[in-house]
């Protein structure tokens, strides 16, 4: 429905969009063609034992988008090429052992806990800290190794020269939660 160019289909992440929030995905059930493009787009997907992941389009002659250019850069080639070649989908378990997803829970009660929990953990890390982990990780994915150094330092020092810099290894000394003020 709508125009495919727009959405799934432009290659572009949150990360790309300049939003360096994290994002979790909470999978409950088919996660294939559209909706697995859209998860590959989020930081961690977790999901529950029956969901199935996969990539039907050219079983209707139709390419994946984002998932035809992104789905190799998350998984081993070749479980890439196997989803996309013969559309076929695959199992939570299967997507959690080639890296596609981070958590398989029982249920969809599981799958909230689970999301809750890792939303809380993300929490307690300094929130500058959190978006320039992201913006490095994402921009720097497909550099050589010493090209993408070279765009952490900056960012490293901004967030190491701000007042959570110092809260968070004084709050570890004290044995208390950092409170951190995002400066």
């Amino acid at each position: 429905a709508g125009d495919r160019r727009v959405g799934a289909t432009t290659g572009l992440t949150w990360a790309d969009r300049g939003v360096f929030k994290p994002i979790i995905a909470a999978i409950d059930g088919f996660c294939v063609a559209g909706g697995l493009e859209v998860s590959l787009q989020c930081d961690i997907r977790v999901a529950t034992k029956k969901s199935q992941f996969g990539l039907p389009e050219p079983r209707w002659s139709i390419l994946a988008g984002y998932g035809l250019h992104n789905l190799s850069r998350m998984v081993p080639l070749g479980e890439a090429l196997y989803m996309q070649l013969t559309g076929r989908r695959i199992d939570s378990d299967r997507a959690y052992r080639i890296g596609l997803i981070q958590e398989v829970v029982e249920d969809r009660d599981a799958l909230f806990k689970e999301v809750d929990r890792i939303a809380e953990e993300i929490k307690m890390c300094a929130p500058l800290a959190v978006q320039s982990i992201k913006r490095i990780v994402y921009q720097g994915r497909n550099l050589p190794v010493e090209y993408s150094m070279k765009l952490s330092g900056p960012i490293a020092q901004i967030v190491g020269d701000t007042e959570d810099a110092i809260e968070g290894p004084k709050a570890f000394s004290e044995k208390r939660r950092p409170q951190w003020k995002m400066r």
